[in-house]
């Protein structure tokens, strides 16, 4: 059993230790650790100081560089969209202000707004998944090709909606076939896309617009991913319709993030990310300027998930009417070579102006 001199020895030795230690600490050990806890601070106070200037450093390169691509623009986007019809589809939750600058930059790079809609709330809402899926049957009923039995109801609307906005008459370039219309008419009526600016004529590209980035409330995640599941099979459907998909790429339940990420979406359209910022924007038109000539389904942007920044844009496709051009050099002959033509013997005419100088001479 423990006695008492054993717990007096104890306290003994503790008070002990902590004399020693005010002594040490006051004394040899006061100097050292003060000078080692100030040259710390002062390390901090450098680094915080450091990183300071770095970040205005880097806000104002990136100042910089967004007047530039917007000095820029003008002669990137040059006649990119000349005679090229563009449709605008917006998706719910897309930000006005990123519709209204990507508008801006198709018609800086000469496109022409051949319409105009956007998807309503119900065409996400869970709770119209129900009559969504009945106009879905109807709309594939109504499809020149209908769509395989499998194919889910949202890829069924999305690949409706490409039809209305794409599909020509084989007969008038200029016109609609009466499928295309039957189904835009359905989809306005069921009020599952509200029109902004009226269809004009088919179009040779299409521009989705993304929803705006945004963090899932607390308890939303799984309500949020059911809803951009949705998304991707709609845009899924507009496989083979010259379709593009802009939007953001900061998060993981972002639109552009999540077609990338599913094997079908990411070869059915192509994607551009960062529309938040100048850059995206004016990389926009120029995908969709590479979609209207033919270049694969890709995605760009500044984005990891983006294969380039810029599409390799080829040139605009020849003159359909096959009219030769009146340029000097453009029939194969140089522009300062003899314009004289050949006679029935082979032998090459003069010119009037030979002709005339042989006359008088």
């Amino acid at each position: 059993m423990i006695d008492f001199r054993y717990h007096i020895v104890s306290l003994i030795a503790v008070f002990l230790a902590l004399a020693v230690g005010v002594v040490l600490g006051a004394g040899p050990l006061r100097g050292s650790l003060g000078e080692q806890l100030t040259a710390q601070i002062e390390t901090l106070r450098e680094e915080k100081e450091a990183l300071r200037v770095e970040l205005e450093a880097a806000a104002a390169a990136n100042e910089d560089m967004v007047e530039f691509v917007d000095a820029a623009a003008p002669t990137l986007l040059q006649d990119a969209l000349a005679e090229t019809g563009v449709a605008v589809v917006e998706l719910p939750g897309a930000q006005g202000s990123q519709v209204e600058a990507l508008l801006e930059r198709v018609s800086q790079a000469g496109g022409t707004l051949v319409g105009h809609v956007r998807m309503t709330p119900r065409w996400t809402d869970a709770a119209e998944s129900a009559p969504r899926d009945e106009v879905a049957v109807a709309v594939g009923e109504q499809m020149l090709i209908p769509p395989a039995d499998d194919t889910p109801p949202s890829q069924v609307l999305g690949q409706g909606l490409a039809i209305s906005l794409t599909e020509r008459d084989p007969l008038s370039s200029s016109s609609f076939t009466t499928s295309a219309r039957t189904i835009y008419e359905t989809l306005l009526e069921e009020q599952l896309v509200e029109e902004v600016e009226a269809l004009s004529v088919p179009a040779d590209v299409v521009l989705l617009v993304a929803p705006a980035s945004s963090e899932p409330a607390e308890g939303e995640a799984d309500a949020v991913a059911a809803v951009v599941a949705l998304e991707v099979d709609t845009i899924t459907g507009f496989a083979g319709r010259n379709a593009v998909l802009a939007g953001t790429d900061a998060l993981p339940s972002d639109l552009v993030d999540a077609v990338r990420a599913d094997a079908d979406a990411a070869e059915a359209v192509s994607t551009v990310d960062s529309i938040e910022v100048v850059t995206g924007q004016v990389i926009a038109p120029l995908v969709l300027a590479a979609t209207a000539r033919g270049v694969g389904v890709d995605h760009y942007g500044l984005e990891p998930g983006a294969a380039a920044v810029l599409p390799a844009l080829p040139p605009p496709p020849e003159d359909p009417s096959g009219e030769e051009s009146d340029e000097p050099g453009t029939d194969g002959t140089d522009g300062d070579e003899s314009s004289g033509t050949d006679d029935a013997d082979g032998t090459q005419a003069p010119d009037d102006a030979e002709a005339s100088a042989g006359a008088t001479s």
